[in-house]
């Protein structure tokens, strides 16, 4: 199960730090350098997007296996609608990468904010498979662009030192928006039902997508004020450089190194796209099965299953900033490697739980740890590359995810239809052990601590 926010990405789709400071110091420890204001200023604007851009994330995480099931959709044909997503983005995200880097990171954020936008109506107008369908193709290419361009801007405004603690910030105010969005949601499901006196609509579930709608325009309104923040041929307008201390002697140190032509294609860089590719593979195979699974199996509603995974949410929407920093402090990899086993467990968890007040509990300790992991991840990310080539860098990081949910969603629905019910959690678990034995081999002798290096 991945966050909240992130496309089912993430699985369920899945669901606040204000961004009152610069890029190191919403939270710094005593002694860490004055943040610029520029940058802090970049950086509330930006998190401001995401909140509410971000509504709709938690509540799709349930809602769209549900609505495939209600529509006659099979195991296969659900499944597909997270695919086809993902196949977008395997698609786009490598010439999306190439662009940022050549022409920035602004005009792909505003289009990604557009596209979402235009998402919503679509499933505000839409009842059918074949609608569902074209959703969730726009969706894909919605996030083509904008994700990219936000783990770029993230990456542009940070000193290396505190990476991992901005990653989180905005991880964390997406969240938040889902995790505030899917409660508005449900709200508005429940009162359409019950005004229709009628268990479940289609009319429920594009009223919910028409409030979604009017707030991601919202959304848009506010992204047109975040300023360009890509270093191309000129500092941008935007952001100031680090100003002294530790975070400008770090900078100065990453910036020679991407004059100095620093690879894109290292072998640790190569390894965590392998990991982040099984990651993706086996969370894909639960993201369309596990609220149609745990229905089943426990007869819960989809107002209980929400409320089973409350305290998740609420663990999504307050750590990942400071889980951030802490992998800052003391090193991504191990983090990373906890995350993957934390999710592993889980997998094998779920299916020998009969009840499921009790995985309310195990879903809030697996958001723990990947609050902790997925901020780490994509760090390390920027980390392990040049500044020259870090658009390029997080659009293969991203087709490594995307191809995993390309093909995570068919098998899951295969092996539920064709095995058992339980036969994708249990593939899942044997797949993410591996991602961690990936993880722990490329990056052995590395950390990812608040140095230039980032080497132990």
């Amino acid at each position: 199960m991945l966050p909240p926010s992130k496309e089912p990405l993430s699985a369920p789709e899945s669901p606040a730090a204000a961004a009152a400071g610069g890029p190191g110091q919403a939270q710094a420890p005593a002694g860490a350098p004055s943040a610029p204001t520029g940058a802090g200023r970049v950086r509330s604007a930006l998190g401001d997007v995401l909140f509410y851009i971000s509504f709709p994330f938690g509540f799709m995480g349930f809602i769209l296996p549900i609505y495939g099931e209600a529509i006659g959709a099979s195991a296969t044909a659900i499944g597909a609608l997270f695919s086809v997503f993902s196949l977008m983005t395997l698609v786009l995200r490598p010439l999306v990468g190439y662009s940022l880097d050549r022409w920035g990171r602004r005009p792909f954020f505003l289009a990604g904010v557009s596209l979402y936008a235009a998402t919503m109506l679509i499933f505000a107008a839409v009842a059918n498979y074949t609608g569902l369908l074209v959703a969730r193709t726009v969706q894909g290419v919605a996030s083509s662009g904008m994700w990219l361009a936000v783990y770029a801007m993230v990456s542009d405004f940070s000193d290396p030192q505190h990476r991992g603690g901005n990653y989180g910030a905005m991880q964390q105010r997406a969240n938040a928006g889902g995790l505030y969005g899917a409660i508005l949601g449900f709200l508005v499901l429940m009162a359409v039902q019950r005004s229709l006196n009628t268990p479940h609509t289609a009319l429920a579930i594009q009223a919910s997508f028409a409030l979604y709608f009017a707030v991601s325009l919202y959304a848009l309104a506010k992204a047109v004020r975040v300023p360009e923040t890509w270093r191309g041929s000129h500092a941008p307008a935007g952001v100031d450089p680090p100003s002294g201390g530790a975070a400008a002697s770090a900078a100065v140190a990453e910036r020679a190194g991407a004059a100095g032509g620093k690879r894109l294609f290292s072998p640790r860089y190569l390894g965590v796209l392998g990991a982040v590719f099984l990651t993706g593979t086996g969370n894909g195979m639960l993201a369309p099965l596990m609220m149609v699974y745990l229905m089943a199996k426990t007869g819960a509603s989809i107002v209980e299953l929400g409320l089973a995974y409350l305290p998740a949410g609420l663990v999504w929407a307050v750590l990942p900033e400071k889980a951030g920093q802490i992998a800052d402090r003391h090193g991504r990899r191990k983090f990373m490697i906890l995350g993957l086993l934390a999710s592993a467990a889980v997998a094998l968890i779920v299916p020998a739980s009969a009840k499921l007040w009790p995985l309310a509990f195990i879903w809030a300790a697996e958001a723990a740890a990947l609050s902790l992991a997925i901020p780490a991840e994509q760090a390390t990310i920027s980390d392990l590359t040049g500044e020259n080539v870090r658009g390029q860098a997080y659009g293969y990081y991203d087709v490594a995810s995307a191809s995993g949910f390309t093909l995570g969603p068919l098998l899951g629905g295969w092996l539920f239809d064709h095995f058992s019910h339980a036969a994708p959690f249990y593939a899942d678990a044997a797949i993410l052990l591996l991602a961690a034995v990936v993880v722990a081999a490329a990056l052995r002798g590395f950390s990812g601590r608040n140095s230039p290096s980032g080497n132990e």
